[in-house]
């Protein structure tokens, strides 16, 4: 594996652990700055939706792309959020407050 895939797997992570969970979501950003522009390429392109448009995300984490997509997209008919860890689901609804979207 490569330096790169080494940073970016966070292998022995908690994911139960709200704890740990809010650790790794407060430094995400931090560590891989670049995701932030990885986020807004893809609410531009969801925002190419046609309105009333439903998104599903797989994976959701912490919420941080709901969030963007969101914020972009006010027309969706509906963001659902899917994650198999609560806590980072619990993290979705402090981040992408929003009444249009379910958590999964």
């Amino acid at each position: 594996m490569d330096e790169l895939h080494r940073e970016d797997v966070p292998y022995g992570n908690d994911w139960d652990s709200a704890v740990e969970v809010a650790a790794w979501a407060e430094e995400a950003d931090r560590i891989r700055p670049w995701r932030s522009r990885i986020r807004d390429h893809v609410a531009g392109r969801v925002a190419l939706l046609p309105p009333g448009a439903r998104v599903l995300e797989l994976g959701s984490g912490p919420g941080f792309l709901a969030h963007a997509v969101l914020r972009r997209c006010p027309d969706l008919g509906s963001y659902t959020l899917l994650d198999f860890s609560e806590p980072m689901l619990a993290l979705s609804r402090d981040v992408a407050p929003l009444d249009s979207w379910t958590l999964g």
